[in-house]
């Protein structure tokens, strides 16, 4: 079983484009991690994607992700995008999940196959089935109620975020290495113990984390 983490990076649509469906954004950036089954990272895949509904990056999300129009004016479209991330998942000829930061990543890409009227071949459509949303399980874990940030989670960890935030690929590994330490239940416990023993008091609140500086209190330990 392989376990490949995937982060997304995206564009708005040009308004001169009248589309209706359930996405605004196209595609701009794949980035993934892939796992074995010690959660070991054994591969990666990063690709930027050619907008096909908007001429250039806009600024904002030029800002956001550091992707310029001229890094993706010779990239491939999003179907050979796609695809050929498609065909690196099944390229171990083994089993795979795809996780996720979020929910937002596969309701991309099986809205913006519809919005772009691609058909999935055989490998699309193990892309596109269920995907674990990992934001969601690593928040349970700590007993939070609301979703956590990545950087807050890495900074719960008591590690400095790896990398560029918004790249892609950066996203992914760093998401990749909570997983494995999620995976890792005395680990877990060990690293985020003050964190923990924190959150889960009685007197303490959702907000606990914007409070205190858990990095800095985690260092201690090492």
């Amino acid at each position: 079983m392989k376990h490949i983490i995937v982060d997304l990076e995206m564009n708005a649509i040009s308004r001169s484009f009248d589309i209706k469906g359930s996405t605004h954004k196209e595609i701009i950036e794949i980035g993934a991690i892939m796992l074995d089954d010690d959660y070991k990272e054994i591969d990666s895949f990063k690709t930027y994607v050619k907008p096909q509904m908007n001429s250039e990056v806009e600024k904002r999300y030029e800002s956001l992700t550091g992707i310029t129009t001229e890094m993706v004016k010779d990239a491939p479209v999003f179907e050979e995008a796609i695809a050929s991330f498609a065909k690196w998942c099944a390229s171990y000829n083994d089993e795979f999940t795809l996780y996720q930061w979020s929910e937002n990543d596969r309701t991309q890409i099986v809205s913006e196959m519809k919005l772009k009227n691609i058909t999935p071949d055989e490998n699309e459509e193990r892309i596109v089935g269920g995907w674990v949303d990992f934001q969601k399980e690593f928040s349970h874990l700590l007993g939070l109620s609301k979703p956590i940030a990545l950087d807050k989670a890495i900074d719960y960890a008591g590690e400095d975020f790896k990398g560029r935030q918004h790249d892609a690929l950066y996203d992914a590994r760093n998401t990749a290495e909570l997983l494995a330490l999620s995976r890792d239940e005395p680990k877990f416990e060990e690293k985020l113990k003050y964190v923990l023993e924190a959150l889960r008091s009685d007197d303490q609140d959702a907000t606990l984390g914007d409070m205190i500086d858990f990095s800095a209190l985690l260092e201690q330990l090492d």
